[in-house]
């Protein structure tokens, strides 16, 4: 995709790419020059001419207002029917509506004022580099759209906590999550910020803040748990303590704990709710569901009764009932831990469900929308038909 730079145009980055391209043995048949404003005719030709491909065939993506604009400005300009007549497809129309008033609900969000912008509290140890984060950044969006809320995510370097040396700057560290309506703690690898990750789930436990653990984010949630309310202060995963004398968390047996790479578990599995009496049961609507994964570390079931005497609900497992998916507190308004990863399911159109429902309970709608489904939460597929 070769760039056109804003202020004058030129081609000259263009012809290079091309160049560049065909050094390698290849040969565009289009080209989408990203730019600043649309293109002029006199470039488009003169791209088309050092490509050697009919001016047609060149389009250009100039900044938008939002990015759901360019698919719109990409078919206006005829893209599709061009693809498909290239490729000897049959010539279909595209109807994009439903992606006009998905464009138009996003925008409008966009411009609400931000003072209704709801604060969410994002831990993690990789704010500095929120890309990291993009997918689960994507599914809060695809959620934001489908409840019509504005989010004004703050991010927290959850290994602050552990620089902290004093009480004064431990204070610090929470008073970040002061006036959040909302806390997210994401999946991750590796011991720093665990401990900055651990407190945030006893702020959302404690102060009754709506809360969603993916991941490593359950995991927290279960040592927090574990240590403040059963008294076990050295609860701990095996991941970061190996030698803890309550392993809540520990590495999954049937891996080989010499060789990483691919030996996650990974890829979709299906999940059984375990009661229609869950908040699990009531955003998924069904006994039965299928969510991917990704991680090596599991929640370690010698300490199931315990834990669920204390008040904490597994409300999800694996198909043979010796993995730990969901847990819920029941006595709370929101607090709800994934050991699957809800992020990669969502779509623009349909988005995840756990996501969605988070987003319900900040915005204080989830109670209206459970109701609306007589109990279960529904999901419009033609919401922006």
């Amino acid at each position: 995709m070769p760039i056109l730079y804003g202020g004058e145009q030129k081609s000259k980055p263009a012809q290079h790419g091309v160049k560049e391209l065909r050094c390698t043995g290849l040969s565009p048949d289009f080209i989408i020059c990203r730019c600043a404003a649309p293109i002029t005719k006199e470039i488009r030709d003169k791209v088309a001419l050092f490509a050697n491909i009919p001016s047609e065939f060149v389009f250009d993506a100039p900044d938008m207002e939002h990015i759901f604009q360019v698919p719109m400005h990409l078919n206006k300009q005829g893209i599709a029917e061009k693809v498909a007549k290239r490729l000897q497809l049959e010539p279909r129309k595209s109807d994009l509506a439903r992606w006009e008033k998905l464009t138009v609900q996003a925008i409008r969000i966009d411009h609400m004022p931000k003072e209704s912008a709801l604060p969410i509290a994002f831990v993690g140890k990789y704010t500095g580099f929120q890309d990291s984060y993009l997918s689960v950044m994507k599914s809060l969006d695809f959620a934001s759209y489908y409840a019509n809320v504005k989010l004004e995510i703050q991010w927290i370097d959850a290994s602050e906590y552990e620089k902290a040396t004093t009480e004064e700057q431990r204070q610090a560290f929470l008073a970040k999550f002061a006036g959040v309506r909302g806390i997210l703690v994401p999946g991750g690898f590796g011991e720093r910020g665990v401990e900055g990750k651990i407190m945030a789930a006893q702020v959302a436990r404690t102060k009754k803040i709506p809360y969603l653990g993916l991941c490593l984010g359950m995991q927290v949630a279960l040592i927090e748990f574990c240590r403040s309310v059963l008294g076990w202060k050295d609860a701990h995963s095996t991941e970061f303590n190996p030698y803890t004398t309550k392993p809540v968390i520990k590495f999954m047996p049937e891996i080989d704990p010499l060789i990483k790479g691919a030996s996650m578990r990974l890829g979709a599995k299906e999940t059984l709710i375990q009661s229609e009496d869950t908040l699990a049961y009531r955003i998924y609507g069904s006994k039965t569901i299928r969510e991917r994964h990704r991680h090596r570390y599991e929640f370690n079931t010698e300490y199931k009764a315990e834990v669920e005497k204390a008040g904490m609900v597994f409300s999800g497992c694996d198909t043979k009932k010796e993995r730990m998916e969901i847990i819920e507190m029941p006595d709370h308004p929101f607090f709800l831990g994934t050991q699957f990863h809800p992020e990669f399911l969502g779509s623009t159109f349909i988005p995840s469900r756990i996501f969605l429902a988070f987003l319900y309970a900040i915005s204080g709608q989830l109670e209206a929308r459970l109701k609306e489904g007589s109990g279960k939460m529904v999901i419009s597929e033609k919401k922006y038909d």
